[in-house]
Order: structure tokens, then sequence, then C-alpha cells
């Protein structure tokens, strides 16, 4: 074979490889686009469809201890035995191994959005009491601990009082407590005994602040104003508050009047 023959030949398969290769990718790129997108989280609905869940081994998080030293809490969360990479999987039923595995590491701040932190226990220093925050499984997102110099209006929450962001509820319903699903923010004592919800069930908090001087709370929520199960960006936002003296669910605080002016001049 001449070389200039050898040469075209070379390039021939060279360049059917490279096409072939542009091929798969677009191939895959196409099929993961039309799967549908499903985030990591609290397995509450197992269907026939899903796959056994892995063996996990607990994550007992670097504990916190409130500025009175009257109470400890300590995040604790899962990861896949096998290997520590994979999705986050916890049942609502599945079973834990006994193997506890521990570290600097905790699955709240190391998974971000997808949180392996489902409960948190919490420890009375005096008496040596025991107790779990949550009933169930969940996804404790944030714990605001009151600041040393909280009464000095430092810090995001009020003496003596704990500010949480969990996920409890699949309110999409697709069978799993995730990303997709409404961040709410509660208040408890340092004690963590009784949980006063301060956002709405059916929306998702992005943002929260301590008003000390004021004595409020504000909240950034997002609900799923167009309804495909998700809260992102298209959904707009709104503002909320309530007193941190007396909490209950966070009102509107934005006029009416405000809103309207608004609106129009956004058509």
């Amino acid at each position: 074979m001449k070389l200039a023959r050898y040469n075209e030949f070379i390039v021939a398969i060279a360049g059917t490889g490279i096409v072939i290769g542009l091929l798969v990718i677009a191939w895959h790129a196409l099929d993961l686009g039309s799967r549908p997108r499903r985030e990591p989280g609290v397995i509450v609905k197992p269907t026939k469809a899903d796959k056994p869940a892995p063996a996990q081994n607990l994550v007992f998080c670097p504990t916190l201890t409130d500025p009175t030293g009257a109470f400890q809490y300590v995040p604790v969360a899962v990861v896949v035995a096998s290997d520590a990479e994979r999705d986050p999987v916890i049942g609502m039923y599945a079973k834990v191994d006994k193997g506890y595995s521990s570290g600097d590491g905790c699955g709240a701040v190391q998974y971000g959005g997808a949180s392996r932190t489902f409960n948190t226990v919490i420890r009375d220093m005096a008496s040596g009491e025991q107790r779990l925050l949550l009933d169930r499984p969940g996804q404790i997102m944030r714990i605001e601990l009151p600041d040393q110099k909280c009464s000095a209006g430092e810090g995001r929450t009020p003496c003596g009082t704990i500010l949480w962001h969990v996920r409890m509820d699949d309110t999409n319903r697709d069978g799993t407590i995730n990303a997709d699903d409404a961040l709410v923010a509660y208040v408890s004592g340092l004690d963590g005994k009784k949980l006063i919800q301060l956002t709405p069930r059916d929306a998702t908090v992005l943002s929260s602040q301590w008003v000390a001087k004021r004595e409020k709370w504000q909240f950034q929520v997002r609900r799923d104003m167009n309804k495909d199960g998700r809260f992102t960006e298209e959904d707009g936002s709104v503002l909320l508050e309530t007193s941190s003296r007396t909490p209950s669910e966070a009102q509107p605080f934005i006029h009416e009047s405000i809103l309207k002016a608004l609106n129009a001049a956004a058509k």
C-alpha cells in the first residue's frame, strides 16, 4: 500500500472514531437530559422501582454547645457504607449498620443541599438525659444557637432559643424528602422539646435574619407558584416577619399598596 493511500486510510479511521465518539457523547447527554431530575434525600415512600437501600453507617457530627453550657446538640448523619460519595438514601425504616463512623466532617457541611443530617441528639448536661429532636427522619439544614453576646443583640437568634431549618414533609409527594421540598423554619427552647413553626409548610426558606432591636425574625421564602413540584427562581419570593419574643407563623409585611404598585410596574 502506498504511503499516501495508507495515510488516507488512517485519517478515515480516526475521523470515523471521532464521529462515533461525538455521537455517543450526544446520546448520553440527550438520555440524561430526558431523565427526570431527582435530588438525593430521605426516601419516605419506597416503590417497587426503587432499589433496596444500601447499608449505611451513622456519622455523629461534632457537638454543639449552647452558651450556658446546659445542653449539647449532636447532629446525626449517614453515609453509604460501601461508598461515601454515593447519593444519601435514608429509608424510613432502613436498617443502619452498627459500625458507627465519625470524623471532623458532617453531612450538613459536606453535602450541602443534599444534607445527610436526619436528626439531632439533645443532651442535658446536668441530668444526662438524651432525646431526639425529631420523631421521624427529616433533613436538618441549619441549627442556629444563641451567640455568647445574645443579650447585646449579637448573633442570629435570641438568648435561650434555637432557630432550626428543617425539611420534615414530602411536599411534592414524590416519595423523597429533598431539595425539591419545603424547607421550614422552627424555633425552640434550648431543650428542643417544643418546636414552633415560623414559616409556612408549603414554602421553602431562602434566608432568615433576627432584627434584635425590634425583636423580629424576618424570612425570605419561596412558594411553588408554577406548581412544577420544585422551588425555583421562576417562582419569585416573598418576605415574612414574626415576633422573636412571642413567635408564631410569620406573615407578609410589605403593604398591599406597595405590592400593587410593584406588580403594575412589572407588567
